[in-house]
């Protein structure tokens, strides 16, 4: 579940296998929240990225995306499987 405030309203909701809330290292000077939302995903190029990192996020968290990953190539290959 992720909690946030909507119209002053404090809204939960359950999240999905494909959307993992974000985990920053503790020693990161921005406060950065969010949801990494796996369908989502598309390629960037390196030249669009700026030198220095804004933020990493923790090894469990990085797992965890990791896993979300492969889960939804699974869960889209059995479609395709599934379709022809």
């Amino acid at each position: 579940y992720i909690e946030y405030i909507e119209n002053g309203n404090t809204i939960k909701r359950k999240l999905d296998f494909y959307e993992i809330p974000v985990e920053i290292e503790k020693d990161s000077i921005y406060n950065i929240s969010g949801i990494v939302n796996i369908v989502h995903m598309r390629e960037i190029s390196k030249k669009r990225l700026n030198k220095s990192p804004v933020a990493k996020v923790t090894i469990d968290n990085f797992n965890d995306i990791k896993n979300a990953i492969i889960k939804n190539i699974d869960f889209l290959w059995h479609c395709i499987n599934n379709i022809v």
